[in-house]
């Protein structure tokens, strides 16, 4: 299979045909994919001089795109799972949160009511000396 090259230059002199017939001269730009027909050795020398760079082929194309196309969804796959992590974790703290100002508020009012259960026992007699001064009339 016969390698493509692209012209990296801004522009290159390339001579089409067999080194023994007729030879046409085509000017190409960068950018432009080197013509068939133009014998190894001097595609060498425009490559080894920085002139014209050697196309990947198909196959090579096909599984650099496929890898790159793993390595992007993998990323992806990776931020979407660090998105639902910190979701998660969001939540979690959230719920411990409301967990522990529930708690706090009941304990809060288990307080209030201990404290006005003391202070309606130190107003109220004991319950035996009431019943003995009530005996004793």
């Amino acid at each position: 299979m016969m390698h493509q090259h692209i012209v990296t230059a801004a522009a290159v002199k390339v001579s089409i045909g067999s080194a023994g017939g007729n030879r046409i001269a085509q000017f190409l730009r960068r950018g432009d994919v080197v013509p068939e027909g133009v014998v190894k050795e001097q595609l060498k020398r425009l490559q080894r001089r920085g002139l014209i760079a050697e196309l990947p082929s198909t196959e090579e194309f096909e599984a650099e795109e496929a890898a790159l196309l793993a390595e992007r969804d993998a990323a992806e796959v990776a931020a979407a799972e660090a998105e639902l992590q910190a979701k998660i974790d969001a939540g979690i703290e959230a719920g411990v949160a409301k967990v522990l100002a529930e708690r706090e508020q009941a304990d809060a009012e288990a307080r209030e009511a201990a404290d006005k259960a003391a202070a309606a026992g130190a107003q109220a007699p004991p319950a035996k000396a009431a019943a003995a001064r009530t005996t004793a009339k």
